[in-house]
């Protein structure tokens, strides 16, 4: 039986960037070591390199003398047509958290074939390759839900970026958050990738154990952002021991590349009488470098690979025919399958979602509906007199405002989103477009039902208006009000780059919404300057209908006049008024519409209109909010920087004795630790003297409605003063464990 898992074969990509970085790649893998971030500096320069080889060029800017040959095809044409092709594994893993890793996997496969069979075999492969049959039912979690460990999340995302068939796969520390045994059977799976089925990988290692490194066909060496070598790891123990240095018996040649860039251990890597000669700074190996036979010889076989493969239309026709043919559907701008079935697929992961949440939309229709019954409280059975005119206007400006800001969380909602549906994009799922959609239609019920329950709760608590059409009418201002602002919050969401550079537009807006409802300052009042605010306001016009509504072609009798007391109560009406806003000499009621007129200048022929403005309000916001989720990106870090905060600095000794500095390579400086110096602890740590433990400590979760424990009987203590070490394989609890501790 053919294998499920099978890559179509690809022959070789070449990937030039003579600045720099010089390279050809045939279907080998390539080690990448981050030597920066090995000796805890800030930056991550091979998390740029993979991302530039990747196309993740999101806020980061490429020379224009680097050039990137993928067998002629051009970067464009494989960052866009082909963009599923050449896939970038970041180092941190962004996974929808409420999936559960059996899920995760069924969406990312049946975004590439809708049969049921292949999806399931597909996943079979995966869970038994990655060693993930533990966690198919269990969430993948995140600070706020319990799931699977780090190791399991960064074998999920390998997982996932295998089901996109990439013949280029650039992996960042693939092996984060593993046991040595986990991550050498990964490695040895990214061989068996490279050497079967003809995939070029190019992974980053920050712990290469030798066994690891046996692995690899070519190693390239960064040391502050410029190349110092490129070659099989055998070559390079050759070519660093002609520049004067010596790997140690008991040191791995991982240990060794690494510890080069390390001014403070490549001396001590030194051989002996090569101190004055060997080159001690990143400039100074760098130089050597492109002077070598070793650079000569890559930079040749760069330019025979592209004198045979120049960028030109039949390579990239080819491609297309073949993908074509192998994969049994066509390859589009945008997309890899049909379009129809990828938007099932993202309806289907979204309503998963929600489902495996349920919490989540549950809690947030019986909370508003709390908030109904208690605003609900304080205007209690409202009068139909004169004097609650005062009062219903207050109570309709509230239900207005609450109605538009209850559905403020989707800020924050769409943001956690992002990351995860924009990394499903270049992996080509889905469009972003399809997943915004079926977010809206999802998440349509639960606002229906909170909107129902907060307004019918509201209007017959407080003894709003009794007709049918009344009723009716408030039902539909305040769920297309609520909708509008849903969609106000979301495009606004998808325009910005940034939480923050949404939070500023959203909060500065929420502030102009509310003080030119038209309630806090009416009409009249309003300052020309920022009059205008009103026409832009959804929450204006809803305010305007709801009183319509309310108060139109309706009497309120007058219960208090002026004058009033016992003296005045045999005079006529005639002699009398009423003391309520809109009252007319003579009359013993209030009407409505006199009333909506001399207060806000409102007028009854407005309530339809409002309508709809308040419609294409709602359905320009959801365009734009459409359209921006699929061409606006959020924007990109430049790398992921680790800072440290030093409370004790190394000292460097001025003073050295003529044998040291003979030995010593220029540009190195001797760093000395005040070893001398016991660190003080902080102030009230020594105050305990009690010993930690716990005894049958379990720790039970749910996975799929059934009881799972990750915890069974863990017995232990920790005395003061000792230090306890926790081991264990990936995904055996560890992190479990200390945050149940914690």
């Amino acid at each position: 039986m053919d294998d499920p898992m099978a890559i179509p074969p690809n022959s070789e990509d070449g990937l030039n960037m003579p600045t720099d970085n010089s390279s050809t790649t045939n279907p080998l893998l390539t080690l990448i070591h981050d030597l920066k971030e090995n000796n805890g500096r800030p930056g991550s320069v091979c998390t740029i390199l993979l991302k530039v080889l990747a196309g993740n060029t999101d806020g980061l800017f490429v020379d224009d003398g680097s050039s990137i040959n993928y067998q002629g095809a051009t970067p464009k044409e494989i960052h866009g047509e082909f963009r599923s092709e050449c896939t970038y594994t970041a180092e941190l893993d962004t996974h929808f958290p409420e999936l559960t890793v059996g899920e995760t996997l069924d969406f990312a496969i049946a975004t590439r074939s809708s049969q049921s069979q292949y999806v399931k075999n597909v996943k079979d492969v995966l869970v038994d390759i990655f060693n993930l049959s533990g966690a198919v039912t269990t969430q993948v979690g995140n600070g706020f839900i319990r799931g699977i460990s780090g190791g399991e999340k960064k074998r999920l995302s390998i997982a996932e970026a295998m089901v996109g068939f990439s013949s280029i796969q650039c992996c960042d520390n693939s092996t984060r958050g593993m046991d040595s045994s986990t991550a050498l059977r990964i490695i040895h799976h990214f061989r068996d990738l490279a050497t079967h089925r003809e995939a070029t990988i190019i992974v980053s290692l920050y712990q290469a154990s030798q066994r690891a490194l046996d692995a690899f066909d070519k190693v390239t060496v960064l040391y502050r952002g410029q190349q110092i070598f490129f070659g099989t790891w055998a070559d390079g123990l050759k070519y660093f021991h002609s520049l004067g240095f010596q790997i140690p018996p008991q040191m791995t040649t991982g240990d060794f590349f690494t510890a080069l860039t390390n001014p403070a251990e490549a001396r001590l890597l030194v051989r002996e009488g090569m101190g004055s000669q060997v080159p001690g700074t990143a400039e100074g190996f760098h130089k050597i470098w492109r002077e070598s036979k070793e650079r000569k010889l890559l930079l040749n076989g760069i330019k025979m690979f592209n004198q045979e493969c120049l960028p030109r239309a039949e390579m990239v026709d080819q491609l297309r025919k073949l993908r074509t043919a192998e994969r049994g559907w066509s390859i589009t701008l945008h997309t890899t399958s049909q379009s129809s079935d990828k938007s099932n697929c993202a309806s289907v992961e979204v309503f998963q979602r929600n489902k495996n949440n349920i919490a989540l939309p549950i809690s947030t229709v019986i909370g508003n509906t709390i908030i109904g019954v208690i605003v609900g409280s304080v205007f209690y059975n409202l009068s139909q007199a004169s004097d609650s005119l005062n009062r219903r206007t207050i109570l309709l400006f509230f239900v207005v405002l609450l109605n538009s800001f209850m559905t403020g969380f989707e800020v924050l909602a769409v943001w956690a989103q992002r990351p995860i549906v924009e990394k499903h994009s270049k992996y080509a799922f889905y469009h972003p477009f399809t997943e915004a959609i079926s977010a809206m239609l999802v998440d349509l019920p639960a606002k229906i039902f909170t909107c129902l329950f907060f307004n019918i709760v509201i209007y017959f608590m407080t003894n709003l208006r009794r007709t049918a059409a009344a009723f009716f009418t408030y039902l539909l201002f305040s769920s297309t009000v609520l909708m509008t602002m849903s969609m106000f919050y979301r495009s606004i969401d998808s325009l910005s780059r940034t939480l923050q550079g949404s939070m500023v537009p959203i909060n500065t807006a929420i502030v102009f919404f509310i003080i030119y409802t038209g309630f806090v300052i009416p009409e009249r009042y309003m300052h020309p300057w920022f009059s205008w605010i009103r026409f832009l306001n959804p929450v204006a016009f809803a305010f305007e209908s709801v009183l319509i509504n309310e108060f139109a072609n309706r009497r309120f009798e007058c219960n208090q006049f002026v004058p009033s007391g016992p003296a005045y109560d045999a005079i006529s009406t005639s002699d009398r008024i009423c003391s309520s806003v809109g009252a007319l000499p003579g009359q013993t009621f209030v009407d409505g519409t006199t009333y909506l007129k001399t207060v806000f200048n409102y007028s009854p022929d407005h309530l339809w209109r409002n309508y709809w403005i308040l419609l294409i309000m709602m359905l320009g916001l959801c365009a734009t909010h459409i359209l921006s989720s699929e061409y606006i990106l959020a924007k990109k870090s430049k790398g992921e920087v680790l800072l440290f905060l030093c409370n004790k600095a190394l000292i460097c000794n001025p003073k050295m004795d003529e044998e040291a500095k003979a030995g010593q390579s220029p540009g190195i400086k001797n760093l000395i630790d005040e070893k001398n110096k016991q660190p003080e602890a902080p102030k009230g740590l020594n105050d305990h003297s009690s010993t930690f433990c716990w005894d049958n400590l379990c720790y039970d979760i749910k996975a799929e409605g059934k009881p799972k424990r990750p915890l069974n009987e863990v017995n232990g203590w920790v005395k003061k003063g000792t230090l306890t070490a926790l081991m264990g394989a990936t995904g055996a609890g560890k992190t479990t464990m200390l945050d149940v501790l914690s």
